[in-house]
């Protein structure tokens, strides 16, 4: 409903054309330009109509609000591993759709989180599993209430876990971390922690071996009565025979395989660091695909999101921080000491720093600019694997 003011002596009627609510993305001061409409006004004058009592004559008129200018405040120091940028008052609650399951079906895991704040812009909170679960990428639904002045609404994170191995496992609590404007300062939800018990076993094929006249290995042949059934061959004898030494040695490998496997699960569920080591390229390669799909659909604020996940979920996966967490200088150090050269550490910089800008931008770049951000993310992230390997070499010669 329109509200009326005096301004200079001059009454007007005022009405809100737009509300929006701005979340700064980096520090410092920050511009919002002026928002500019044309509309009509009259010109003051009037003309007796046979018809109407007054008819006003009315004239084209551009109007322009004033620029709006935001001080972008960095983020306090010691911010928890698990804080990923979420800043208002939240509330978090997790819950697993069942607890019971066989081997190889999938059980769900919901989190919701809701509150006020930048609800839209929410990244979901780190899911730690044991390693014998393989966790595919959430489902996000977004339900934003913008209200009055604040902007209020839940978002819900559905991963789905299905399990390769049997037994009795623990998923640890769901950590979340916002930061309060109110107080200044950092607030950690967690969930309870979930136990999942998986029964049933892999799926296995059974192979029944039998001889050339189609009878069962342990079967008995039946009586040769007379001479001429035998029949002279020129074959090697059975220790020249490459088969023989094959079904030898095949089952010794097959039981080192079985050892080398369970050592590899046992330490993807016990070692967090190696299991976050192991996945983070899958991971990278799984949003740089995802952001093939959606540079496809024309959706360049998802591209771009799939693109700052895979670069900075990389980093944080290799090197096992809460990437999240680092503000650019900080991410700066860290790769400084993890031994990634100074260009590689700007790289990675400007394609974050154009990532937070193409997704807030209100015009999208054009499609080869996309593709070579597309092409700078993998090139970037496979450079710093290697760089990665040359340090963990140099380190243990």
């Amino acid at each position: 409903m329109p509200k009326t003011v005096v301004e200079n002596g001059v009454r007007y009627n005022v009405i809100t054309l737009k509300r929006v609510a701005v979340f700064p993305t980096r520090t410092g001061e920050l511009r919002v330009d002026a928002l500019k409409i044309e509309s009509e006004a009259t010109s003051g004058s009037s003309i007796r109509d046979p018809f109407f009592s007054m008819r006003s004559r009315y004239q084209p008129v551009e109007l322009s609000s004033r620029p709006v200018r935001i001080v972008g405040k960095a983020f306090p120091e010691n911010a928890p591993p698990s804080f990923s940028g979420a800043v208002g008052s939240f509330r978090l609650s997790a819950s697993l759709d069942r607890s019971t399951m066989e081997v190889g079906e999938s059980v769900q895991l919901a989190i919701v989180v809701s509150g006020s704040g930048n609800i839209a812009t929410l990244e979901g909170p780190n899911v730690d599993t044991p390693g014998i679960f393989e966790v595919y990428d959430p489902q996000v639904a977004t339900d934003v209430s913008r209200t009055g002045s604040s902007v209020r609404g839940t978002k819900t994170f559905t991963y789905i876990l299905v399990p390769r191995s049997n037994g009795t496992f623990e998923i640890p609590p769901i950590e979340f971390s916002f930061l309060n404007p109110r107080s200044g300062r950092y607030e950690t939800l967690r969930s309870k922690t979930f136990s999942v018990t998986v029964t049933g076993e892999a799926a296995t094929t059974n192979i029944t071996a039998a001889t050339s006249a189609g009878l069962p290995v342990d079967d008995i042949a039946p009586i040769t009565l007379t001479v001429s059934d035998w029949v002279r061959t020129d074959s090697d004898s059975i220790h020249q025979s490459f088969l023989v030494y094959l079904f030898v040695i095949l089952p010794l490998g097959l039981v080192a395989g079985v050892f080398v496997y369970n050592r590899i699960n046992d330490k993807l569920t016990n070692d967090v660091t190696y299991a976050r080591n192991r996945r983070a390229h899958p991971i990278a390669r799984k949003h740089l695909k995802r952001a093939a799909e959606l540079l496809e659909q024309g959706d360049a604020k998802g591209y771009y999101e799939e693109l700052d996940r895979a670069v900075l979920g990389f980093v944080g996966d290799r090197l096992d921080i809460g990437e999240r967490a680092l503000t650019r200088s900080e991410l700066n150090q860290t790769l400084a000491k993890a031994g990634i050269q100074a260009d590689a550490r700007a790289e990675v910089n400007a394609l974050l720093d154009e990532c937070d800008q193409v997704r807030f931008a209100p015009v999208p770049p054009n499609a080869s600019a996309m593709q070579t951000a597309m092409d700078r993310s993998s090139v970037l992230i496979q450079r710093i694997h290697e760089r990665l390997l040359e340090v963990e070499k140099e380190a243990a010669a």
